[in-house]
């Protein structure tokens, strides 16, 4: 659903329980890859990598179908922008992405030189639309709740606001360019948390 189509739905009061607005996950499939700072490819921070199919990133702390989030299409090297034929060279220290050859050192430490590594996840991005932020700042009534759920919370088979962020710009290393976005989405989060 286009920005156009959602506000139309809101015109005509598209509310959910207790007048706040809940979002229908499966119509308004957030598209991150579609953000102004990864399409004008020739600045900030380049678009998605090409496509290099992956079976997914394992996240086994919960339960099915939250085990896994699904490959979002990318996951190839990056190749426009100022990120497009950028060589990373630490690591892995894990293996998210396919075809990706094993660091010469047992502590991810060894050089290991390779192309930037993309997948612009919109199964990630789904749990970080305003409903979700909004239930994390306004349902926590102690900082350590708060500081659980965004985390991830096992107990209630969610993801969590902070891993929806880390793995919304996935790949290999994941969040090169970006991951400045995260730590913003966890700032902003807290403050306005505290200050509710």
């Amino acid at each position: 659903m286009e920005r156009e189509e959602w506000e139309e739905r809101e015109r005509k009061g598209g509310k959910g329980v207790k007048g706040k607005r809940v979002l229908e996950l499966e119509p308004l499939r957030p598209r991150p890859h579609l953000l102004p700072s990864l399409q004008r490819q020739q600045h900030l921070h380049g678009g998605n990598g090409s496509p290099d199919p992956y079976p997914g990133i394992p996240s086994t702390s919960f339960d099915p179908p939250f085990d896994m989030i699904s490959s979002a299409g990318g996951g190839g090297c990056v190749e426009s922008g100022p990120c497009g034929d950028m060589i990373v060279s630490l690591g892995p220290f894990s293996k998210i992405v396919s075809n990706i050859p094993s660091n010469p050192q047992a502590d991810g430490f060894g050089s290991n030189p390779r192309c930037l590594r993309r997948d612009v996840n919109k199964h990630a991005s789904a749990v970080t639309f305003d409903n979700y932020t909004y239930a994390l700042i306004t349902e926590n009534p102690t900082i350590e709740a708060f500081q659980a759920n965004m985390l991830g919370n096992k107990s209630r088979n969610d993801w969590g606001v902070h891993m929806g962020v880390h793995y919304t710009i996935g790949g290999d290393p994941g969040g090169v360019g970006v991951f400045v976005y995260d730590l913003g989405y966890v700032m902003l989060s807290y403050v306005l948390y505290v200050g509710r």
